[in-house]
């Protein structure tokens, strides 16, 4: 059982571990912080953050939370707006 937890915690941070072995590898190579920083930004963040989605459970109270928190975005700017 405690085996499992171990490879399902590496699993969870194995996208840490790429962008380590990339900023290893860069380093090593003379590679621009711009370009690697590109790499990281529109590649593989947005497949780490779709693969969370894909494998997240799905309960209808989750839908709730996008709408409350824009919500709460647009109370707090709103105070903000009339206070000033």
């Amino acid at each position: 059982m405690e085996m499992l937890n171990f490879f399902s915690a590496y699993a969870k941070l194995a996208p840490l571990y790429l962008f380590v072995i990339i900023g290893l590898i860069a380093g090593k190579m003379k590679v621009e912080r711009h370009s690697i920083g590109s790499l990281l930004i529109f590649l593989i963040t947005p497949i780490t953050f779709f693969n969370i989605g894909i494998n997240a459970s799905s309960q209808s109270h989750y839908l709730l939370l996008p709408i409350l928190s824009i919500f709460t975005i647009s109370c707090s700017l709103f105070s903000v707006s009339v206070y000033f």
